[in-house]
């Protein structure tokens, strides 16, 4: 996550929000965005229905989502050039 903060606020000018879904505990990640303030939506999903809606497997995974709901692209696990990846997806 922290590896696409430089990128986040250019990002907002596009078309598609930025949202994260975790299971993780809710202080845990106010602590956390108290020290890394971040433009980015967070879904608490402690019951990971979101999880099971979309079979996601792997964490880290980042998913392009259209506004109908269905995946456009998918990047699963850490990767220091996922915010490259993300920009150059998003350009075309």
């Amino acid at each position: 996550m922290l590896q696409l903060q430089p990128k986040l606020a250019g990002w907002q000018q596009q078309k598609f929000q930025l949202i994260l879904v975790t299971s993780d505990d809710a202080n845990a990640l106010k602590s956390f965005f108290k020290q890394h303030p971040m433009p980015v939506k967070v879904l608490l999903d402690p019951q990971g229905e979101v999880f099971s809606k979309y079979n996601i497997q792997y964490i880290p995974s980042d998913y392009l989502i259209n506004e109908k709901g269905v995946i456009e692209k998918s990047f699963v696990g850490w990767d220091a050039n996922r915010s490259s990846e993300l920009e150059e997806w998003l350009s075309n």
